[in-house]
């Protein structure tokens, strides 16, 4: 009840309300888009360098601590926030680590894939931000196919075609099969046998698993070659890994 000093009872309340300049919020600030934003030199797949992911909502929010993306690398690894609070658009980044690997860069899931990690993603109305992505699909949602290959590629056999030969056949033709597509570069890669003279397998720029080599006879016995080094031109899968072990696969049974 409100009066004055003579008894009279105020009854409208509407004359003179005029509150200007204030905003009733309390709707929560959500994600339009993730994509990627930058990505290393060169074309995927990669295997070193910092990837950045954008994260566009409908609004300016700000961010404390570090909210992260939870990515369907092989280990789980994450994007994590970097910058762009008081702005509505946030960068994430990720860091490629010796051992990850994934054939399509994405996030595992729309739902929980972004998490607060002990910060807070707010608006100035102080709305806690929706964390729902955007629906990921088969192609990738960051709109980018992104491969990370960080293993190395092994010899995975060397073989000839089993049999006895002797001095009029010459020579043998040597297979050495990769771990996966891989090219020589620099110099060639030269095979030491357990007998006779090396095998050498010539440079070769377009990716391939096999490559092949001469073994000379020449009037050398024995009643199983083997292959006991490798060594000389450098191998790189197509993420520019380097072969380093030789010794896998290594050796050449049922030849004599």
């Amino acid at each position: 009840t409100i009066k004055d000093s003579a008894g009279n009872t105020l009854t409208d309340y509407t004359i003179g309300i005029d509150i200007s300049g204030v905003e009733i919020d309390g709707v929560a600030p959500t994600i339009s888009s993730i994509v990627i934003h930058e990505q290393p030199s060169g074309t995927s797949p990669y295997n070193s360098g910092d990837i950045k992911i954008k994260v566009t909502l409908d609004e300016s929010v700000t961010v404390t601590n570090t909210p992260r993306i939870e990515l369907n690398t092989t280990p789980t690894r994450y994007a994590t926030y970097l910058s762009g609070s008081s702005s509505s658009e946030l960068i994430f980044k990720y860091t490629i680590s010796s051992g990850d690997n994934v054939t399509r860069l994405n996030y595992v899931n729309k739902d929980t894939s972004l998490t607060l990690n002990g910060g807070t993603i707010k608006d100035s109305a102080d709305n806690n931000a929706d964390l729902e992505l955007p629906a990921t699909d088969d192609n990738g949602v960051y709109d980018a196919n992104i491969e990370i290959d960080t293993t190395l590629p092994t010899i995975y056999s060397v073989s000839a075609t089993a049999g006895t030969y002797n001095i009029s056949d010459t020579s043998v033709t040597i297979t050495i099969t990769f771990s996966e597509k891989v090219t020589i570069t620099g110099t060639d890669l030269v095979l030491t046998p357990n007998v006779g003279a090396n095998i050498t397998i010539s440079q070769f720029s377009t990716l391939s698993t096999t490559a092949t080599g001469t073994y000379s006879i020449a009037g050398y016995t024995t009643t199983n070659l083997q292959i006991t080094d490798a060594s000389g031109g450098t191998i790189k899968d197509s993420a520019g890994n380097t072969l380093t072990d030789y010794t896998i696969g290594i050796g050449i049974s049922g030849v004599e």
